[in-house]
């Protein structure tokens, strides 16, 4: 896993509040972007491949703090080299809390 200096590392989480910040995962498979939800918590965009996947809104107001939430996940991938990028798109908070790697079925 690959994040750029405008990201804090905190062991696997991965924390930015700038705009523009990013994560990254290269693998096989199918992958899995969890983070968790809360009203701090602000838009990222989500690429597969280089090419525009989805936006996640994990803001949530008037309810607790949800960890380890899976918000986004591929759909299946032929065999080879993958890449999941995540992009800040707000000043809020976008955290990593895990990418995970599937294995196809």
């Amino acid at each position: 896993m690959q994040h750029d200096g405008n990201s804090l590392n905190y062991g696997l989480k991965r924390v930015s509040v700038l705009p523009k910040s990013e994560s990254h995962l290269g693998n096989l498979g199918l992958n899995e972007y969890i983070t968790e939800k809360y009203h701090d918590e602000g838009k990222v965009n989500v690429y597969l491949d280089g090419k525009f996947a989805d936006t996640i809104d994990p803001n949530m107001q008037n309810f607790p703090r949800l960890c380890q939430i899976t918000v986004y996940r591929s759909p299946a991938l032929a065999d080879g080299v993958h890449t999941l990028r995540i992009v800040n798109m707000s000043g809020n908070y976008a955290l990593v809390d895990a990418f995970r790697v599937l294995e196809r079925r």
